[in-house]
């Protein structure tokens, strides 16, 4: 029997797989359409593609929590860290770049500091969770 707490995962992961793709997607008629040079051009069909692999690597990973894989509970477990590192890098570079003087200190900066950190405690409880119930998968 699948644990609750990995139903409501693998239902969660999979609804933001969804958007993921769905994000990127709307990008690719947005992008386009924004000015700049050519590196802003290159950049956004990065952006596109990165967006709608990610979202189709987090489909996967959901229907492998659903169907109780331990593989795709590794996978999450390595996917939580390298959000928590992500978060981490970019919670520093945003403290670097306010006090070299490249960015100002702004009302907002304040509360992206928050939402960074509230990814890393949520991550990281995914975490945790994924490695207490590994029983549960086969």
């Amino acid at each position: 029997m699948r644990p609750r707490g990995v139903t409501i995962l693998a239902i969660l992961w999979a609804i933001g797989s969804i958007i993921q793709i769905v994000s990127g997607i709307s990008l690719s008629f947005v992008l386009p359409l924004l000015p700049g040079g050519g590196v802003g051009k290159a950049m956004s069909g990065n952006i596109i593609a990165m967006s709608v692999v990610s979202g189709i690597i987090g489909l996967v990973v959901a229907y492998g929590l659903w169907t109780l894989k331990n593989w795709a509970r590794i996978l999450a477990i390595f996917l939580c860290i390298l959000g928590i590192l992500g978060c981490a890098g970019w919670m520093y570079s945003l403290y670097a770049m306010q006090k070299i003087g490249v960015a100002q200190p702004q009302p907002a900066a304040g509360v992206i500091g928050y939402v960074f950190g509230g990814t890393v405690v949520v991550f990281a409880l995914i975490t945790w969770y994924l490695v207490r119930v590994k029983d549960a998968f086969a």
